[in-house]
């Protein structure tokens, strides 16, 4: 039987044990293979952030800082010019200072006229202005009030409502009721071993959800006839809210390439180390940590002694000069194969979160055998696992997803 396979039928029966497992003298020396890498199977379940959910309907709200950047639309002479247009006015209001850099000049601003238009003072400052080309980009120079001036016009950042919803997570463990009777002189208990495959797949549906989901308002199952929802995934909420963070690198890839890759993810910040710098935890397959390792060799000067008795070099940082992404090889990018090969996944990790509903993170029911006078009617034992939760994604334009990693390029 190859490793990692599935049992066809679910129930666990004694057959499935290798011969050589049922052997006393094999009790003490049983091994289990999960798959390698820097994190665990469910790594960013385990990092992310814990909220209690109130309805199946789980969205959530968003506010990013919103940086005024006005844009003159036609070309504006300095004589008896006091009536500037541009491309919007959206987040203007009297009082305010913008400064041409061209020229240095300062105009202060009257009055907001309307959605283009402002009224201003030329000149406010030291620089004696000048003409004003099309398409300047103008500098917001904080705001100029008078003394014993009214309250000045109110400003605010939108909130933005992300609808989302639950997922219902659930996975089972049964074995006969001889399985599990059988082995107990041997020291190896079936029941242990058949919940924790059980609570290996339940955390990693879980971690593919919160990666690969999508949101399903909800609906009526087709099947079923019960109503079924699903919560959203960080690829699908980077495509909808931050597609422009996405990126494909070419066939070969360098240090330059890279850091052009993943700056877009540093373009905003909400998670900073003690020296201030802006951080990110990637996760990767092996074929990515590999290009990753080749740009460090070639990036780096690697000096060896004769007294050295290792030699080689395992990065888990990336640093660039708009901050440092730590490194961690993903076992379930690994393990997709082609599907995901290439992959780096970048998160800003203060900014993710699982919502759990309450009683509904990891609830434990077992039946035959439990206590609790629960049964099924057939000779086995066995349980099930359920997890209700949303995902929250309250920044993804400080994430990023860097695709195509397959290959250094010098």
């Amino acid at each position: 039987m190859a490793l990692g396979t599935f049992n066809a039928n679910g129930l666990f029966y004694t057959t499935y044990n290798p011969t050589q497992l049922n052997q006393k003298s094999f009790s003490n020396m049983i091994l289990r293979l999960f798959p390698n890498g820097s994190a665990p199977l469910f790594a960013l379940t385990g990092e992310a952030g814990r909220k209690k959910a109130k309805a199946s309907e789980h969205g959530y709200f968003t506010k990013h800082f919103a940086i005024v950047r006005p844009k003159v639309n036609g070309a504006i002479a300095v004589v008896g010019t006091t009536t500037i247009t541009l491309d919007a006015t959206t987040g203007l209001v009297p009082g305010m200072v913008l400064q041409v850099p061209s020229t240095r000049e300062n105009i202060r601003i009257l009055t907001v006229v309307d959605a283009t238009d402002i009224t201003v003072t030329r000149s406010f400052g030291s620089v004696t202005g000048s003409d004003i080309d099309d398409n300047e980009d103008l500098i917001l120079v904080g705001n100029a009030q008078t003394e014993a001036s009214l309250r000045p016009t109110e400003r605010s950042m939108a909130s933005a409502y992300v609808p989302n919803y639950t997922s219902i997570i659930r996975n089972a463990w049964a074995l006969s009721d001889t399985a599990r009777a059988s082995l107990a002189e041997a020291g190896f208990n079936n029941v242990a071993e058949n919940k924790m495959d059980c609570m290996a797949f339940h955390s990693t549906d879980i971690e593919t959800q919160m990666i690969w989901g999508q949101p399903v308002a909800p609906a009526v199952d087709a099947t079923s006839g019960k109503l079924i929802h699903a919560t959203q995934g960080f690829i699908d909420a980077m495509n909808q809210y931050a597609s422009g963070n996405i990126q494909t690198a070419a066939a070969t890839t360098n240090y330059s390439e890279l850091v052009d890759l993943v700056d877009p993810a540093f373009s905003y910040s909400t998670s900073k180390d003690a020296m201030g710098r802006k951080e990110r935890v990637a996760f990767v397959d092996n074929i990515a940590m590999k290009v990753l390792h080749d740009i460090g060799m070639n990036s780096a000067d690697v000096n060896m002694t004769i007294e050295s008795t290792t030699f080689g070099m395992e990065f888990t940082n990336f640093r660039t000069y708009k901050g440092t992404i730590r490194l961690l090889e993903h076992p379930i990018l690994t393990e997709m194969g082609n599907a995901t090969t290439g992959t780096m996944l970048i998160f800003d990790l203060p900014t993710v979160s699982v919502a759990y509903l309450d009683g509904r993170d990891i609830k434990k029911e077992e039946y035959d055998g439990s206590g609790d006078s629960t049964g099924s009617g057939i000779d086995a034992v066995g349980g099930s696992l359920t997890s209700e939760f949303a995902t929250e994604f309250h920044s993804p334009p400080t994430c990023g997803i860097v695709n195509g990693l397959t290959a250094y390029g010098a």
